[in-house]
């Protein structure tokens, strides 16, 4: 087996992995990634879905040293400090989580889900005014965002404003 063949049978098991955890299929997740944990030394992708993986597992020691050392490696990379925030709120630290969010979108602006993550621990916070202003600031940028403008429902009806939560939650609904 070519080294060509090994990195395209590694990227398959990450990419079969990854869609295994967004379907909440977390033991399809560790199977494929344990198929290939010897080969992921040098994929940070591969390494973040691992990690997103023993998070689901629970086995947020591992997760946290896994995502110490991705954080040091590559520290430019907003998706570490996305799944860094997944684990903080897989811990209940909400502030920690925020803290994470908030630098995934200092260096990914574009970023849609790292404001959605952001703005959702604004609200668990109960700071919904805070979860409002972000989203209103992306959905200067990005208008036809359908995820955005839901979100924006959610900020107004948790602050109590639910004329404009409705205003938004039809916008939304407009994009079908």
């Amino acid at each position: 087996v070519t080294t060509e063949h090994q990195e395209t049978r590694t990227q398959l098991m990450i990419d079969q992995a990854e869609r295994a955890l967004n379907a909440g299929d977390v033991g399809m997740a560790s199977a494929r990634i344990q198929e290939i944990a010897a080969g992921l030394s040098s994929n940070a992708h591969g390494q973040l879905v691992m990690a997103r993986t023993l998070i689901a597992k629970g086995q947020f020691l591992e997760a946290g040293e896994m995502l110490t050392l991705l954080a040091e490696a590559f520290p430019d990379e907003a998706e570490v400090d996305i799944v860094i925030g997944t684990l903080a709120e897989a811990r209940a630290r909400w502030e920690m989580a925020r803290v994470a969010y908030g630098r995934a979108l200092e260096k990914a602006p574009e970023s849609v889900s790292a404001v959605l993550l952001l703005a959702r621990i604004e609200l668990v916070l109960g700071l919904p005014t805070n979860a409002a202003a972000l989203l209103e600031r992306k959905l200067a940028v990005l208008p036809n965002v359908r995820e955005l403008q839901e979100a924006l429902g959610e900020a107004y009806l948790a602050g109590g404003d639910y004329e404009l939560a409705a205003e938004w939650y039809s916008v939304a609904l407009d994009h079908d």
